[in-house]
């Protein structure tokens, strides 16, 4: 048999550019991402009818599960057993089966302790990405996202079978997970608690003539809602390194000098064993004042020959700058901060 070889093999192990960029934005909305995925009602009534039908299985005598019939809209309960599969030849429903609805009418929830949201449209940071763009320039990608809208929605369960004793015995299953209070439903991986408000109805009835029991659970489930709206995604430039020509360099030591893109700061960095700087700087700065870490008093500020007094003063386009400090701890690096 003849092999299958390929004809080219991918030597990079992550995409950079643009195609980080579609990467990351559709991982929001896919498994195994860094911001949690959308839910909406559609998400938690899926979540309540799964745990419906997994953490209560029932079964009948004779060993049948029991199915779980889903009302979530406003058809009547007549209409939907004619289509339904659990029935006999002659279209008659088959008893011993479950019931969920929910009411149509969702409120403001619960889920933050009766408090509302914070006023405006604020975004909140979630996530910090470095993504290396086309140019081979680095920028930070700001993943954002509103608070969560809280909502409550309530649920009926019900049951409906032959005989009374599979009432006391659903009804213990029932009490058994809500013994703590609470228990949890995970709508697109969203724990949402869920609270047993009231067990009603235990009366006899008559379909077809023939006799059942029902009971009907009331369950909240104190939720919330992410929609893809509530998601901002900003970049943000990385800090540009001033590399120009005349940069000192100090026992094999250089000084990195950084000025943000919107020239509001300019940083000076100066590792363990260098206490100069020197460089040109290519854009206006007005100093208004100067931030330090670990920089002693005896600090020396030139520009274009002149030194400055003070913590104020003007850098203009094509000065040279020459800065020589004390350094307060010599086996530690240095900051020194111009700021707007």
């Amino acid at each position: 048999m003849q092999r299958q070889y390929k004809n080219s093999i991918e030597l990079t192990t992550e995409s950079v550019g643009d195609v980080r960029r579609y990467e990351m934005l559709s991982d929001i909305l896919q498994g195994g991402t860094f911001l949690p995925k959308t839910v909406v009602y559609k998400d938690i009534d899926e979540a309540f009818k799964k745990f419906v039908e997994e953490k209560l299985y029932f079964t009948s005598d004779d060993g049948k599960e029991l199915p779980t019939m889903v009302l979530f809209s406003n058809q009547r309960f007549s209409e939907y057993t004619q289509s339904w599969q659990y029935t006999d030849e002659n279209k008659n429903l088959i008893l011993n089966f479950k019931t969920v609805n929910r009411e149509n009418n969702p409120q403001y929830g619960n889920i933050q302790g009766r408090l509302w949201n914070i006023p405006g449209e604020r975004y909140y940071l979630m996530k910090r990405q470095i993504v290396l763009d086309d140019n081979g320039t680095e920028s930070l990608l700001d993943l954002r996202m509103k608070q969560p809208m809280a909502v409550d929605l309530n649920y009926k369960l019900s049951i409906f079978c032959t005989k009374y004793e599979m009432i006391n015995n659903f009804n213990v299953l029932v009490n058994s997970l809500f013994d703590a209070r609470q228990c949890y439903i995970w709508p697109n991986e969203h724990p949402m608690p869920m609270t047993l408000e009231g067990i009603s109805d235990e009366s006899s009835y008559q379909i077809d003539d023939r006799q059942f029991y029902g009971q009907t659970y009331n369950i909240k489930v104190m939720g919330y809602v992410i929609t893809e709206d509530d998601y901002k995604i900003s970049e943000i430039p990385l800090k540009r390194k001033v590399n120009l020509p005349g940069m000192d360099t100090i026992n094999n030591k250089r000084a990195d000098v950084e000025i943000d893109d919107d020239n509001t700061e300019i940083e000076v960095i100066f590792p363990v064993g260098c206490k100069k700087a020197k460089f040109t700087i290519d854009t206006d700065f007005k100093v208004q004042k100067m931030e330090s870490k670990n920089v002693g008093k005896k600090t020396k500020i030139k520009v274009n020959d002149i030194e400055i007094v003070g913590s104020t003063f003007i850098l203009s386009d094509g000065d040279e700058v020459e800065i020589e400090i004390s350094k307060i701890h010599k086996d530690k690096e240095s900051v020194l901060k111009f700021l707007k």
